[in-house]
């Protein structure tokens, strides 16, 4: 094995990805050289431009989460491209940007607390709950109307006739006592 793997053709230094430098482990892996199997493949054995693709297509918690797996992935997913490209991918409300000026810490920042709040509205849970507007509707029964009377959120009468159905705003005549008639629709 080490005869058709020399160290010096496959560990390939990797400098810089961007201005952020990524950690290299030639001394490790020259160290545990035997333990390794070359044939499996490993996400970090590819190139930071083809990283960069993969982390397009991943969501803010999978980006998060990618962190955990080696150093080589953390250094990637700090780069300011993966989350260029995440700020503008993002389905999600969210500022203006990303700028030019933004560092990429505060794009991260950003695109996490608008993931949370967004998961939260959505699943309903945490500080941010969005309730459903209830219809507050009272029917009304009269034995005079042909169709039927419902009194809507206390302040519209809605009156079915034969014909049509007529809409009352009740409050419309508290505010303006000189119309003749608070038929709305």
């Amino acid at each position: 094995m080490g005869a058709a793997f020399s160290s010096t053709s496959y560990l390939r230094p990797i400098s810089l990805l961007g201005n952020l430098p990524i950690p290299t482990y030639c001394d490790e892996l020259q160290s545990n050289w035997t333990m390794l199997d070359l044939t499996t493949p490993s996400l970090n054995r590819l190139p930071p431009e083809v990283l960069h693709v993969i982390f397009h297509y991943l969501d803010i918690p999978d980006i998060l989460r990618m962190r955990r797996v080696s150093r080589y992935l953390n250094a990637i997913s700090h780069s300011r491209q993966v989350w260029t490209n995440a700020y503008r991918t993002a389905e999600f409300v969210r500022p203006p940007g990303p700028f030019l000026w933004q560092p990429t810490y505060d794009l991260e920042k950003v695109l996490v607390c608008g993931f949370r709040v967004d998961r939260n509205l959505r699943n309903g849970s945490g500080p941010a709950r969005m309730e459903k507007p209830a219809l507050k509707m009272r029917e009304i029964r009269c034995k005079q109307s042909p169709g039927g009377v419902s009194l809507v959120f206390g302040r519209f009468l809605l009156v079915g006739f034969r014909n049509e159905v007529r809409c009352y705003d009740l409050n419309i005549e508290a505010l303006d006592s000189k119309r003749a008639t608070s038929i709305i629709f």
